[in-house]
């Protein structure tokens, strides 16, 4: 019920079941009346049946294009990276996609808690382009962050062009001299 594909089956089938309802009501009530009265009684309620089918099939032909929730559904990308022996990276990026992305970025000490550092560097680079776009290079691709609090870091206006495997290298500053290149983390944007 949190895509759109979902919103809109659910309301055909209450729709389809409401129309399914209603023309069992007419029939017994049909049945039931004397044969004088059901002529006007009838019209009435086929106009109320054909008007619910128009709505039901209305969301039929908008649930053709409506993308399933198993292919609009991407689950947030978590990892850990290691730069150097003293800190660790959290790495969170919810609903990896192209387009507006927010990476979120969290320090730790070896013991699990965080910490905290003067500055975080990030690139992304493509490592291949999605099936059927062409294959392009882009390297080096910024990312700005922001300190959020001890130990956290959050993007701030991010795009990431076009759909792929993304390579996001880290740059770890722990004090006035000591700088560490964090492992590379592989992130598929789709």
């Amino acid at each position: 019920m949190t895509t759109s594909y979902g919103r809109l089956l659910v309301a055909k089938t209450v729709g389809f079941a409401v129309i399914v309802c209603f023309g069992a009501a007419n029939r017994r009530r049909v049945a039931a009346l004397p044969r004088m009265g059901v002529s006007t009684w009838l019209r009435r309620t086929v106009r109320v049946e054909v008007g619910l089918a128009a709505v039901v099939l209305v969301f039929a032909a908008v649930l053709v294009d409506a993308r399933p929730a198993k292919q609009s559904y991407t689950p947030t990308f978590h990892t850990n990276v290691a730069a150097g022996s003293a800190v660790r990276v959290a790495v969170s990026i919810p609903a990896p996609r192209s387009g507006p992305v927010t990476l979120r970025l969290s320090t730790y000490d070896p013991h699990g808690h965080l910490v905290a550092v003067p500055e975080i560097d990030a690139t992304l680079n493509l490592r291949t382009s999605a099936a059927g776009l062409p294959a392009v290079a882009v390297a080096g691709l910024p990312v700005r962050l922001q300190s959020v609090g001890v130990g956290r870091f959050t993007s701030v206006g991010l795009e990431v062009p076009i759909p792929g495997v993304w390579t996001l290298n880290l740059t770890v500053r722990t004090n006035d001299i000591d700088e560490y290149y964090a492992n590379p983390a592989t992130v598929a944007f789709r």
